[in-house]
């Protein structure tokens, strides 16, 4: 792992930061495979899974680096909603986006340590 992720800041309270969660998850949405949609997700949208999810008691913690959100990681419920199987309720998706010219370093890794 680069020295580079010693400075990295890791923020507790994502709702500072939902422009830039945003704006990652949608460059994932035009530029890569590992998301199904086709349409930019809209900073409402993403307040509304935001809001869920910390309800709900799942984390989503967002890196930053000279004053600058460059990623961030989630759990989210994948439960019985999605595959109608209760046996999953305590199992989560994990996620880490990350802003193009920070892949690579380990920040990914640190965030879902």
């Amino acid at each position: 792992m680069s020295s580079f992720v010693s400075w990295l800041n890791v923020l507790t309270d994502p709702v500072l930061s939902l422009c830039a969660v945003t704006d990652i998850y949608n460059h994932y949405i035009f530029n890569s495979i590992s998301l199904n949609f086709t349409r930019a997700v809209s900073i409402e949208a993403r307040e509304q899974w935001l809001k869920t999810l910390l309800e709900l008691g799942y984390p989503c913690f967002v890196c930053s680096h000279n004053n600058q959100d460059i990623g961030y990681a989630s759990l989210t419920p994948y439960g019985e909603e999605d595959h109608g199987n209760q046996c999953f309720d305590d199992t989560a998706y994990v996620s880490a986006y990350l802003v193009p010219s920070f892949s690579g370093k380990g920040i990914g890794a640190k965030l879902l340590l």
